[in-house]
């Protein structure tokens, strides 16, 4: 199975990057889907243990077009790399608004993600070694994403990803990559700019970070790879936009320094989206 997002060839690039924001997470939710694609996001992360928490198992196993429901623009991805199996074999969900516990194995997880059929899945470190029946229940017309540990034990026959957990870019997501190198990888983790640029130009086919869209929902904005916090003081009184070559809807509409920290601080939750949408459009146009 090859991946076809449909995506122009950057002429930078032998292959195109993609930027996977997580749509699932605190910060993700501050927009909508058509907020996300305004904001020059192609594809998302959906996070399988939050869905399974909100909507909740039972809607999404009645659920008939998981692809329709998400309502991406571009590839369905869902991320079920948190949900790792304990000793016995269990994993264990607890709601954090009312405290409810959702208990699954693996073999309940792979039909979940079966009857989902998302195009890409980010499975948990450890499955294949901890239930070798995966491969005999897997639908093949997903392309799972597999964790180094588990293509150690036996590189799969049918084709499949490489997903690569890290913080930022060190020794050792370099070393993967280049083991992995003719693979397709998808880069996942709390990455910050430099990480994200340095990934982008080892043309690392996936990243995803939530942390844009969380610094973001704290009031700190991106230029170019440095950081601006507009709960500073200083910034009461400054007439300047964040980034005059950026043309995301803030800085089209010249929302300036002043009024966003005024905002921010006023009316925190409309403040969240704009700010969301710019440090988005500038990890985009970090990866032009």
């Amino acid at each position: 199975m090859s991946i076809d997002l449909n995506q122009p060839e950057n002429t930078m690039h032998t292959k195109t990057t993609q930027w996977v924001p997580v749509l699932t997470s605190d910060a993700g939710l501050t927009l909508t889907v058509l907020n996300w694609h305004e904001a020059g996001v192609q594809h998302g992360a959906y996070y399988l243990d939050s869905l399974l928490i909100k909507p909740g198992y039972s809607f999404l196993s009645q659920l008939s077009d998981f692809a329709a429901y998400a309502a991406s623009p571009g590839a369905c991805i869902i991320n079920a790399s948190r949900m790792q199996a304990n000793k016995e074999g269990k994993i264990l969900l607890v709601s954090p608004y009312d405290g409810r516990k959702l208990i699954m194995d693996y073999s309940q997880l792979i039909a979940i993600l079966n009857h989902l059929k998302p195009q890409l899945a980010i499975l948990p470190p450890g499955i294949v070694q901890a239930y070798p029946q995966f491969w005999d229940e897997w639908d093949k017309t997903i392309m799972p994403y597999l964790a180094p540990q588990d293509i150690a034990i036996k590189e799969p026959s049918c084709d499949f990803g490489v997903a690569i957990f890290t913080n930022q870019y060190d020794a050792q997501a370099e070393s993967l990559l280049s083991t992995y190198q003719n693979k397709s990888c998808y880069v996942y983790g709390d990455l910050n700019q430099e990480s994200i640029k340095k990934l982008y130009e080892k043309q690392v086919d996936f990243i995803e970070s939530d942390k844009p869209a969380a610094e973001a929902i704290n009031g700190v904005v991106y230029k170019n790879l440095q950081c601006i916090d507009l709960k500073d003081t200083a910034y009461t009184e400054c007439y300047e936009v964040i980034d005059p070559s950026c043309a995301c809807l803030v800085c089209r509409n010249h929302f300036t320094l002043a009024y966003l920290h005024h905002l921010f601080v006023q009316t925190p939750l409309l403040c969240q989206r704009y700010l969301v949408q710019h440090n988005t459009w500038s990890i985009k146009e970090m990866m032009k």
